[in-house]
């Protein structure tokens, strides 16, 4: 399998192994990276389908920055996504899920503008305060691709 291929495989058996709020952070996790390739209608189908089932307020707070965020970046439009993500950062506050998707959406930001260093601060934050969510598990990995590239 090629590399995106295999990070596919990997997301939809940790979507198959969660339940209740952990999959649909999974799910959202998911829907991230579909705007990132550009599959911005199923994404949109998606999220729709999440907002739906009345998510709980860590959960809507990551829909809202998809939408204002990811799908700006999926439109090239990199300004507004990092002034997006910062400024959920910056009112995150103690909210530690919100907080933890703030830096995990920037590190990937980063990461994808070469900015190498910025990454992986924000990267390195996942995974020290990730607990045992896919947020942590996908900012491992994205650090892991970080060091190879070096």
């Amino acid at each position: 399998l090629g590399d995106e291929e295999s990070a596919e495989k990997i997301r939809d058996e940790m979507l198959s192994t969660q339940k209740g709020k952990k999959l649909t952070r999974a799910r959202l996790v998911r829907i991230d990276r579909m705007f990132e390739l550009g599959q911005t209608e199923a994404a949109d189908a998606e999220l729709a389908e999440i907002e739906r089932s009345n998510p709980d307020m860590l959960s809507r707070s990551i829909i809202a920055n998809i939408r204002n965020s990811s799908r700006a970046k999926a439109l090239d439009d990199y300004i507004t996504a990092e002034t997006f993500y910062l400024l959920t950062l910056r009112r995150s506050g103690k909210k530690k899920g919100v907080t933890l998707n703030a830096h995990y959406s920037l590190g990937k930001l980063y990461k994808e503008l070469g900015r190498t260093e910025d990454a992986r601060e924000h990267l390195c934050y996942c995974v020290e305060n990730g607990g045992e969510c896919v947020m942590k598990t996908d900012a491992a990995k994205l650090l892991e691709e970080l060091t190879e590239s070096a």
